[in-house]
């Protein structure tokens, strides 16, 4: 798999995630939601765009490399 294709298939996965998070919010609206809430929803989008910068960077180091070996 390629690291574009693998960027495409973790934006995907981010975004039907988040959209099944806030369905399971309407219905689980006590302390332990609003604790997994802040602990680790509330990061995701920061670390997902980090993970999604750094394929992109290694797409264009492997596509360097493969054009500086041929």
């Amino acid at each position: 798999m390629s690291a574009g294709v693998g960027q495409a298939k973790l934006v995907d996965a981010s975004r039907k995630f988040m959209q099944q998070w806030h369905a399971a919010r309407q219905h689980w609206n006590d302390v332990a939601a609003a604790r997994v809430q802040m602990e680790l929803i509330d990061s995701l989008p920061t670390r997902i765009q980090a993970a999604s910068n750094a394929m992109s960077q290694i797409a264009e180091i492997v596509h360097n490399a493969k054009r500086d070996c041929t």
